[in-house]
């Protein structure tokens, strides 16, 4: 599936990004995944692209009262990813106090992608960010239970085009598994505002089971989880089966051709090694 915003790209250009960029050509899934509970509080989920790109940031953070969101690397045998080992608290405003906020937007102001509905919880952690890089934490807690990780990379500046480039894998049922999105600049009047990122993440909900997460654990979603989990606990292992792409921005009407995707593409992915 193909869309494209605010601006119209010839069909073989788009044929062309599926094929090049997601292994569509191929009997392989673009991305294999696995979601699980242990018991009824936690669920764990992993994620990862089978190919390689070089995209280049990663990190394991623990967050308090939350869990452990991990951004995976790239490695000679697998691709990029995303990693989880989360309480169901994370999925309660009361979880995060008075140390976040609500947003519906990306840091340079761009609405979030249509499979991560907000508003969504934003948290930030000084003490992961560096002079590079700066990372914000979302989580769903009114709506669908999504859980997605932005970088926002210094590299990614006005020397980049203000364009959204977002890849969003689906499972056999439809489910959306995985999303990466980047994203360029926020640029006005040819001053930067805000650096450009790259975003990942997940829509747990239809994932798991019945009940499993409700915004409040109930006493009937606690019910419902531990009737699933009777014979032990739940893990299943998938495939993706279908990719969306989807291109938009200010900038995007510059993207005519494949050559020019991919030239903006290897500036997003170098900013990711800087």
């Amino acid at each position: 599936m193909i869309k494209n915003k605010k601006t119209k790209i010839a069909t073989l250009l788009t044929i062309g990004l599926v094929m090049g960029m997601t292994g569509c050509n191929s009997n392989e899934s673009p991305v294999e995944f696995s979601i699980g509970m242990p018991d009824v509080a936690h669920v764990e989920f992993d994620a990862k692209l089978k190919r390689k790109y070089g995209i280049g940031i990663s990190g394991e953070f623990d967050l308090p009262n939350v869990g452990v969101i991990k951004v995976i690397a790239e490695t000679p045998t697998s691709g990029f990813g995303l990693g989880l080992n989360l309480d169901l608290q994370a999925f309660v405003r009361s979880t995060f106090g008075a140390e976040y906020s609500e947003v519906n937007t990306l840091p340079t102001g761009i609405g979030f992608p249509d499979w991560m509905p907000g508003p969504l919880i934003d948290v930030t952690y000084g003490k992961f960010d560096s002079k590079d890089i700066k990372w914000h934490f979302y989580f769903g807690v009114r709506g669908p239970k999504v859980v997605g990780v932005t970088a926002v990379l210094n590299a990614i500046n006005e020397d980049i085009p203000s364009v959204n480039i977002g890849y969003v894998f689906y499972d056999k049922k439809g489910n959306v598994v995985l999303g990466v999105q980047f994203y360029g600049p926020k640029v006005v009047a040819g001053t930067l505002v805000e650096h450009g990122g790259i975003l990942i993440g997940t829509n747990l909900s239809p994932l798991l089971p019945a009940g499993a997460t409700q915004a409040t654990l109930s006493a009937d979603g606690i019910a419902a989880v531990s009737q699933a989990l009777s014979g032990g606990p739940v893990k299943i292992n998938g495939r993706t089966v279908t990719t969306n792409v989807t291109v938009s921005g200010s900038g995007a009407r510059k993207i005519k051709s494949k050559a020019a995707f991919n030239r903006l593409m290897r500036k997003f992915i170098q900013s990711t090694q800087n």
